[in-house]
């Protein structure tokens, strides 16, 4: 089960289903989808929930806007 989340009133139940589903699996989890389906809310609330749990994330992108929005969604 998820923590609370980082912004309850940002993410839906389909989001939630994707991080719970990242949080559980023990190698790689590909997420995509096109522009503005929450893909950068998974990615934060994941983030989240990691750091939660006392672990590490490393966030890459090819670009550098993408890395700073889903690192702006845990600040807000």
């Amino acid at each position: 089960p998820l923590e609370p989340c980082v912004a309850p009133a940002r993410i839906n139940e389909l989001q939630r289903q994707a991080v719970a589903l990242a949080l559980t699996t023990p190698d790689c989890l590909f997420l995509q989808g096109p522009p503005g389906t929450g893909k950068t809310t998974v990615i934060a609330e994941l983030c989240y929930q990691i750091a939660r749990r006392g672990q590490r994330v490393l966030v890459a992108s090819q670009a550098n806007l993408a890395v700073d929005n889903a690192l702006s969604r845990l600040q807000d």
